[in-house]
């Protein structure tokens, strides 16, 4: 059987044709747990290099390789991702191996509606992308990430700017 390959994307390219929008994460819990009790709003510190395949509510997204000292954080339907140290405190409120929470500025986020693709993330892998997903701007403008549709419905709210003022 011939493996179908998908249709690979400069993603570059892809988000100058998207319009993005404010939206900021909910403010949803995060509890520290060891790495084999991880599960919906939990994250643990990797002791060890290993992977980690994010697997989305639709299907495999991608894989990354936690690094020892690396944290991997599961989402709210059991979704795992891999962030460095320095990104959690950036992305993150709170005292790390204690409860965490998604640090309230907005983040420029864009619908995408064109045919399933592959990209390469902000990490250096591959990952895909769906109609009804979502493309999500790295905060430091280092590259881009994919978030499913039904993780993001359950992960962020819309916020608007009006008149310099950040209404949620």
């Amino acid at each position: 059987m011939n493996k179908i390959s998908k249709r690979e994307i400069d993603v570059e390219k892809l988000a100058e044709n998207l319009k993005f929008k404010k939206y900021k994460k909910k403010k949803l819990e995060y509890e520290f747990v060891n790495f084999d009790d991880l599960e919906p709003l939990t994250y643990s510190k990797s002791e060890k290099e290993r992977k980690i395949e994010t697997i989305t509510s639709d299907g495999k997204e991608t894989t990354n390789t936690a690094s020892k000292e690396d944290f991997i954080f599961c989402g709210p339907t059991g979704e795992k991702y891999v962030l460095k140290q320095p990104k959690v405190k950036k992305m993150y409120t709170g005292k790390i191996k204690e409860t965490l929470t998604p640090e309230q500025s907005p983040r420029l986020v864009a619908k995408y509606n064109d045919k399933e693709a592959m990209f390469k993330a902000s990490w250096g892998e591959n990952t895909i992308i769906k109609p009804g997903d979502y493309l999500l701007k790295e905060q430091d403008g280092s590259g881009y990430y994919r978030v499913a549709k039904k993780e993001f419905e359950l992960t962020y709210d819309l916020c608007w700017q009006i008149n310099n003022f950040i209404v949620y």
